[in-house]
């Protein structure tokens, strides 16, 4: 494991979005935040879901 990135279980179930910034901080993709853990998981990466 690389990376852990844990994200708020409020903020999954009310925007259902994420926008990043990939490299670069001069565009902006917005992503399902589904589409973003699998992503991260693909690359051998933990992702869990808190409650802050």
């Amino acid at each position: 494991m690389k990376v852990k990135l844990f994200i708020d279980k409020e903020f999954i179930e009310s925007s259902g979005k994420i926008g990043v910034h990939p490299n670069d901080n001069t565009a902006t993709v917005w992503l399902k935040i589904e589409d973003l853990i699998n992503i991260i998981k693909e690359h051998g990466n933990e992702v869990e879901i808190v409650e802050i």
